[in-house]
C-alpha cells in the first residue's frame, strides 16, 4: 500500500435533490495538488443482502426486471436498512420479505461501496446456512424465486449471465472463500 495520504478534502457541499429513496449533491472537492472543482454524489446510504445457501440446492435467488436498464435476471435478496436497523437484521428481513424464505443461521460475507466515485452507498453482504420456507414472494418484488445449483451459477458467471453488480460481487466473493461451494 502506498505510504502517502491521497484523500480530497471536502470544501463544501449543497444539496441539488432530496427524497426518501435518493439525494444527489453538489460538492466542491479539491484533490492534492489540483485545483478545486465541483463533483456530484448521490447520497443512497447502506443496504444489505443475504445469500442463502444450501449443499444440496445451491443458492436462493430471485428473478427480477430492472426497468432502469431494461434487464432480466437472478438477484441476491437485498435492500435498504430501515430505521435503527443492523446491517444483518435489514439482511434477514429482506430474504423473508422478498422470497418468503427465512434465513437459518447468519453470517458476514462481506462489507462494499459499488461504485465510491458517484456514490455514498455501502453494501453489507451476509450467507445464510439454508433457509426455510414460511410464505410467498412478493410480487413487487421478484417474478420468480428459485434455488440455482452451484454448476449453473458458475456457467452464468463465466458467460456473463449476471448484470446485477451487487449479485455477481456477492457471489464471487461466495465462491472464492468457500462460503458457497
Amino acid at each position: 500500500m502506498p505510504g502517502k495520504d491521497h484523500r480530497w478534502l471536502v470544501l463544501g457541499s449543497s444539496p441539488l435533490y432530496e427524497s426518501p429513496w435518493v439525494g444527489v449533491d453538489l460538492v466542491t472537492v479539491q484533490p492534492p495538488g489540483a485545483e478545486p472543482f465541483e463533483h456530484h454524489v448521490v447520497r443512497v446510504g447502506h443496504a444489505a443482502g443475504v445469500l442463502a445457501c444450501d449443499p444440496e440446492r445451491g443458492a436462493l435467488l430471485l428473478w427480477r426486471h430492472r426497468f432502469t436498464v431494461d434487464i432480466q435476471g437472478w438477484e441476491v435478496p437485498a435492500g435498504r436498512l430501515g430505521e435503527g436497523e443492523t446491517p444483518a437484521e435489514a439482511a434477514v428481513r429482506e430474504l423473508e420479505e422478498e422470497t418468503g424464505w427465512r434465513a437459518g443461521t447468519v453470517r458476514p460475507l462481506c462489507s462494499f461501496a459499488p461504485a465510491p466515485g458517484i456514490l455514498d452507498h455501502w453494501f453489507h453482504a451476509f450467507v445464510a446456512e439454508g433457509a426455510t420456507r414460511v410464505g410467498d414472494a412478493d410480487p413487487a418484488e421478484a417474478g420468480e424465486v428459485a434455488w440455482v445449483a452451484v454448476p449453473e451459477l458458475r456457467r452464468l458467471m463465466a458467460g456473463g449471465g449476471f448484470a446485477d453488480g451487487l449479485t455477481l460481487t456477492v457471489l464471487a466473493y461466495a465462491l472464492a472463500t468457500g462460503a458457497l461451494a
